[in-house]
């Protein structure tokens, strides 16, 4: 990813500022780093991990596996579908409040989704964790690496929150030069969006928790309620409290949706329990 970031960075400057590609250097240089990374991650599991490496009989179908891939697929397809499709209509909502606003809202999101970072990089670990302890049923160590990385994140949370509550007025007043009421708003959209990290944390953690162990029904509705509210909190605030209600629908999502996936994740490790104790008494 770093070596990545660099090809970006080195590519970037010579197609907008030398070959002035515009909007299409943009994209090229994109594309042109994130393939050297994959190419790079590929090369490594070629010589490093030869277990992994593909032959021909391993591209033939297996129909049962690729059954399974469906099932769990195509539900968190459907939902990331959906939740990117939240975030347009939140995006359409902010444009009918004006540009100044368009101006925040476009920096202090780009500024948080350094905020999130932390959540959604130690959801996808904790996936990963959750899939591999499930495969030889260790219930137990799946408890505790969930509570564990929970706290780890509500920890880097509260630092997240005290550390932004210094820089993100000097950052976003350098972002957004003599736009003062963009600033102000942009500071108010960090500051709601920070104080409201950990019930975040709880919605991406179960979420990802529950696809890990085959469940992608609760990701999926949860995607639905996701957009639902995305629709209908702006619509029905945006009015009364003007751009305060852009920040506070991400704030009212995250926390619909961490009641709804905690109580899938307490029904779920319930089930797993009451299976567990089965075949120790058989």
């Amino acid at each position: 990813l770093l070596i990545s970031f660099a090809v970006h960075i080195a590519l970037i400057v010579p197609f907008l500022f030398v070959f002035k590609l515009g909007v299409i250097g943009a994209a090229l240089s994109t594309v042109i780093s994130q393939l050297t990374a994959s190419l790079m991650c590929a090369l490594y599991v070629w010589r490093r991990v030869p277990q992994f490496r593909l032959t021909f009989s391993d591209i033939l179908p297996d129909f049962r596996v690729l059954r399974e891939c469906v099932r769990i697929g195509i539900p968190m397809a459907v939902t990331n579908f959906v939740v990117i499709f939240g975030v347009i209509i939140l995006s359409f909502i902010t444009n009918g409040i004006g540009e100044t606003y368009v101006a925040a809202y476009t920096c202090a999101s780009r500024v948080g989704y350094i905020v999130t970072t932390p959540i959604f990089g130690f959801s996808t670990a904790l996936s990963v964790f959750v899939a591999q302890n499930m495969g030889v049923g260790n219930i137990a160590r799946i408890k505790a690496g969930i509570k564990k990385t929970l706290l780890l994140v509500s920890g880097v949370n509260v630092i997240l929150l005290l550390l932004f509550c210094f820089i993100s007025k000097p950052l976003l007043s350098y972002l957004l030069e003599g736009e003062e009421l963009a600033v102000s708003a942009g500071v108010t959209y960090l500051l709601i969006r920070c104080l409201a990290m950990n019930v975040l944390t709880f919605a991406s953690g179960f979420k990802s928790v529950l696809a890990a162990l085959g469940k992608p029904m609760f990701p999926t509705v949860s995607g639905f309620i996701e957009v639902t509210v995305r629709y209908t909190v702006p619509i029905t605030l945006s009015a009364r409290l003007g751009f305060i209600s852009v920040p506070l629908t991400d704030a009212i999502a995250w926390l619909v949706l961490a009641g709804f996936l905690t109580v899938g994740y307490v029904m779920e490790m319930k089930r797993l329990d009451a299976v567990s104790n089965k075949e120790c008494v058989e």
